[in-house]
């Protein structure tokens, strides 16, 4: 029962990745539905491949400086934060800016799709369609779903550490919940059916 709610959580946390601009997703240039991080403008980014370079951010401070006096009024450590900011209730400076940004895949979309509502939306149904389900099956279908899921939305999401072969991290590591999913699959067709308890 607790795996039936866990994709939910996964959903808010997805989708909370994306309010915070987190987790990026690849460049995806000429997309339609592709979105913009404003956060790509922080000099020194931790996330690998998304920090415009330093002439282009140098370029774009300049402008937003000469378009917005709050943000010419700010400490020049906190410039970047101030274009941020800014950028909510001036949509000129919203537009120059996003000139220079790059546009991508919203990967955090995809997964609270697919990681969140999909496979919330499977396991929900397994568990309605099968009462006398035996135990460990919907812990499998969990792992193997998200696995899978999982291994799928990465394809479309900035890899935020070194590569395993040509597996990001959560690739990799998502091959072994299928396995862990299989695992538990094969315990629980060895156990027997639960009676069932209507009368």
């Amino acid at each position: 029962n607790l795996v039936v709610g866990a994709p939910l959580g996964l959903f808010f946390g997805r989708m909370a990745n994306f309010i915070n601009g987190e987790l990026y997703g690849r460049a995806a240039p000429g997309f339609r539905w592709a979105v913009k991080f404003p956060q790509e403008i922080l000099p020194n980014s931790a996330h690998p491949g998304l920090s415009i370079d330093d002439t282009t951010r140098a370029l774009v401070f300049e402008q937003a400086e000469t378009m917005d006096p709050a943000v010419a009024a700010a400490d020049p450590a906190q410039v970047p934060y101030a274009i941020i900011d800014r950028m909510r209730d001036n949509p000129e400076l919203r537009s120059a800016v996003g000139e220079h940004l790059t546009p991508r895949h919203a990967s955090q979309l995809y997964e609270a799709a697919l990681e969140g509502l999909v496979l919330f939306a499977i396991l929900y149904t397994v568990r309605r369609l099968f009462p006398r389900l035996r135990d460990g099956v919907l812990t499998a279908l969990f792992f193997i779903f998200y696995a899978v899921f999982r291994i799928l939305a990465e394809q479309f999401r900035e890899p935020d550490a070194e590569l395993v072969g040509a597996l990001t991290k959560g690739q990799f590591y998502s091959v072994f919940m299928i396995g862990i999913g299989i695992c538990f699959l094969v315990w629980a067709l060895r156990r027997p059916v639960p009676k069932s308890t209507v009368s």
